[in-house]
């Protein structure tokens, strides 16, 4: 990698704290990179309203990639610059291929920056498998809605993705396969074991940044990415550096050209001060 001019980063299980906190060590690491003339990007599976205020309030952050790929978002005034929007008719579809595997599915949406979740899931996550910490997470930051055709006769036009939440793992992977077979205009990823997210064609985490490098004036071989879920795992091998934390999805550790301290260390922010110490 050249001089380092952009670090792309995502947030839960990396940057974060298994409490999805941003660490003092983590700001201190932000703050050096942007004082360094780094751009900072926040590249995320989460819908831009439910990223932390610590993170988006970071005066460095200039950019966020949301919903894997699908938006892209200029933090200082939430403006969405880059949309794929994912068809109702793809939504629709990915519903009926579902019930042939999944009985009653929870289903999470994503329009216009705002996530969505069912009454019933929203109102007790736990009864769905989340632990203490998805939890907390799940009843901050998703709005309920009452049934999936009511919602799509309201949003479907603003779709930024959606998610299937699946606790059986042979499941998500035949609904995977099944998804990837039966619609052509769709990217399925996974950012955690529990979920399988769905956007539009061409999204994608790393083709959003490719994007955003374009329009900053940036190389891929001047950028550092850092993740640990199988979503980061095209990113890490784009960027001229990928940084993948010890807790990360063996895809992502594949495709990672260094291995960090975990998240529970705050490796990320010590790969960000080593990459700004060797001057990189």
């Amino acid at each position: 990698m050249r001089v380092c001019r952009c670090m792309a980063l995502d947030l839960d299980g990396t940057l974060l704290s298994p409490e999805g906190r941003l660490t003092a060590l983590g700001r201190r690491a932000l703050e050096a990179a942007a004082a360094a003339g780094v751009h900072i990007v926040a590249a995320s599976g989460r819908a831009y309203e439910t990223l932390p205020e610590e993170v988006t309030e970071l005066p460095g952050l200039e950019y966020a990639i949301t919903s894997n790929g699908a938006a892209v978002y200029r933090v200082a005034d939430s403006a969405c610059i880059l949309s794929r929007r994912l068809s109702r008719s793809a939504a629709e579809r990915a519903l009926q291929l579902s019930e042939g595997l999944i009985s009653a599915p929870v289903v999470e949406f994503f329009a216009e920056g705002t996530a969505y979740g069912p009454a019933e899931y929203v109102a007790d996550p736990k009864r769905f498998g989340a632990d203490a910490v998805a939890e907390a997470y799940i009843k901050a930051t998703r709005r309920p809605y009452g049934s999936v055709s009511a919602f799509l006769e309201e949003h479907g036009e603003g779709l930024d993705g959606m998610a299937f939440v699946i606790a059986d793992q042979e499941k998500k992977k035949s609904l995977w396969r099944l998804l990837e077979r039966e619609i052509r205009e769709i990217y399925v990823t996974a950012s955690v074991p529990r979920l399988l997210e769905i956007a539009a064609e061409g999204s994608g985490k790393e083709k959003a940044l490719s994007w955003l490098l374009k329009r900053l004036g940036v190389e891929p071989c001047q950028t550092a990415a850092f993740g640990n879920g199988e979503n980061d795992a095209a990113m890490l091998s784009f960027a001229g550096l990928g940084v993948a934390v010890a807790n990360a999805d063996p895809a992502c550790l594949e495709a990672a050209d260094r291995i960090a301290a975990p998240n529970s260390q705050d490796g990320a922010a010590k790969e960000i001060l080593r990459i700004l110490k060797e001057g990189l």
